[in-house]
């Protein structure tokens, strides 16, 4: 289950309890503190990339922007010598942006953008926050 069809079937039942019940007869009883969301800005390699959609966490076909950024490598990645490894040099290398939304229940959604995630992240946590 996704972190938008559980926000879809949640209602709550009291100020700590919420009540999710889907069209295909899940039922569950979660902490109204638990659907509490927050958004991380994630910055992601190809191979990254490529578990997280192997692990279904996005889809294969979302598109992402690319941006370069530097990061530290130790020199041997570059040199292949054995003496770098100890040598720290600064490489530029490009990542995808991409934000993910996750509760405390541990539910999450990745979004190419982020003003949809920081919209998303702030819309359920207005519906929730009255109660914890």
């Amino acid at each position: 289950m996704d972190l938008k069809k559980l926000n879809d079937n949640v209602k709550t039942i009291t100020d700590k309890l919420a009540r999710y019940e889907d069209s295909d007869g899940n039922i569950s009883v979660f902490s109204v503190g638990g659907l509490i969301c927050r958004c991380e800005y994630l910055r992601v390699d190809d191979n990254n990339k490529k578990m997280l959609e192997f692990q279904n966490e996005i889809p294969k076909n979302m598109t992402f922007t690319k941006i370069k950024i530097t990061t530290q490598v130790t020199k041997d990645t570059i040199t292949n010598k054995e003496e770098d490894k100890l040598t720290l040099v600064d490489k530029e290398v490009e990542v995808y942006e991409m934000w993910r939304v996750s509760n405390g229940l541990g539910m999450k959604e990745i979004f190419n953008s982020k003003k949809e995630a920081t919209n998303y992240c702030n819309e359920i946590n207005e519906r929730y926050m009255e109660f914890v």
